[in-house]
Order: C-alpha cells, then structure tokens, then sequence
C-alpha cells in the first residue's frame, strides 16, 4: 500500500520574479531544508509538569466528587 504524503512548502524566490512569467513543473531549484530544535529551560519544563499535575488532580477531583442533592421547592 503506499501513502501520499502532502507537506505544505514555503517558496522563496532570490530576486523578484517578472509579473508574466510563467512559473511550471520541471523548473530548476535548489532545495534546503530548515528544521527547528525545540530546547527548553529546567524551569519551562517544571512549569509544564506543575500545569499537567494540577490538570490530573483537578480532573480526579472533579471525578470523585459526591452528585449534589436535588432541592425540593
């Protein structure tokens, strides 16, 4: 089976282009590709661990709460 991959380019040009020039398949390019590294401080990541353990604290508290009694008018 093979998969069609799709991966959104940005096309940059050296100098400006002419307005009417046709622009086709086959054109002669030199390709580069520009990864980011993603780094992170000791500080950004204790900061996201804190965040994360709040959120699954809070979503089993929220969980294990007793349902509230029905007021009777």
């Amino acid at each position: 089976m093979k998969v069609v991959q799709r991966v959104p380019v940005k096309i940059r040009f050296d100098s400006v282009p002419e307005v009417g020039l046709p622009l086709g398949p086959g054109e002669s390019v030199v390709p580069t590709v520009k990864v980011q590294d993603f780094e992170y401080s000791g500080f950004q990541l204790m900061i996201a661990a804190a965040l994360t353990g709040a959120a699954v604290l809070g979503v089993l508290w929220w969980g294990t709460r007793p349902p509230k009694a029905k007021k009777s008018a």
